[in-house]
């Protein structure tokens, strides 16, 4: 079992990551909100805390 284990990790180490991150048809960027903005985001019914594709509670 562990040296199953050590060649899955040898080989994702070794792997071509050139992929390109994120893929052509998706949009990423990064924003720095406050917590007082989400919130606000929130009640102005701009942000969706629980759209369709989101998962529910995993814990």
């Amino acid at each position: 079992m562990e040296e199953t284990i050590t060649k899955l990790e040898e080989r994702t180490f070794y792997e071509d990551g050139s992929a390109e991150v994120p893929p052509e048809d998706i949009v990423a960027y990064n924003e720095l909100r406050s917590c007082a903005g989400l919130y606000k985001m929130h009640t102005q019914g701009i942000l969706e805390i629980q759209p369709e594709f989101q998962r529910d509670i995993v814990w």
